[in-house]
């Protein structure tokens, strides 16, 4: 399955190389095993007026019994000569992806466009497999481009503990409201 995955990357780099005058590059970055609360810069930087390239970062994650999943985020904020900007998530060997990267291009300083790639993603599974990557790829314009980002991974509690806290809530509710009225019938 892994083969299908990187095959569509393998045919982008190889029509990207048999382009007259453009150049191809990708760059493989392992993040290793993430815990729940991390927070992770994600970037990269080519240069080569034109040049094509496909980034991939690879992650696991580590928790503890008391979570059922993880949930996270990633946005690349920080896109600077790049064109056709992609974002992605896969999980290692799958056929495709988790979430893709929602672009949107909003009004920057002095009448320039900036760009925003955010990928959004729940559950993912805890324990050193599956392998997760993040795969990222565009074009760019001018002498260089970059792009930057921060990843935040988040745990999700089980049900139980959803419980307990409601209750615990609703218990403070009570205490609350019971010296509402033991202080107001005094005065």
């Amino acid at each position: 399955m892994r083969r299908i995955a990187n095959f569509t990357t393998v045919v982008a780099v190889l029509f990207a190389l048999a382009l007259p005058g453009h150049k191809a590059h990708a760059d493989f970055t392992d993040l290793g095993l993430l815990t729940p609360t991390a927070y992770v810069a994600i970037y990269g930087t080519h240069s080569g007026n034109g040049s094509v390239f496909a980034d991939t970062f690879s992650f696991s994650l580590s928790a503890d019994a008391s979570l059922s999943s993880i949930l996270g985020s990633i946005q690349f904020s920080d896109i600077i000569g790049i064109t056709g900007f992609t974002s992605s998530l896969w999980q290692a060997g799958g056929v495709s992806p988790i979430a893709t990267g929602i672009d949107t291009i909003v009004d920057g300083p002095y009448d320039t466009s900036i760009t925003k790639s955010v990928i959004s993603y729940a559950p993912l599974l805890a324990g050193a497999l599956p392998v997760y990557e993040i795969h990222t790829g565009g074009t760019v314009f001018g002498e260089s481009g970059k792009y930057g980002g921060l990843m935040t991974v988040s745990p999700i509690p089980e049900p139980g503990v959803f419980a307990m806290m409601l209750a615990g809530l609703g218990l403070m509710g009570f205490v609350v409201n019971r010296r509402r009225q033991a202080g107001g019938g005094a005065g």
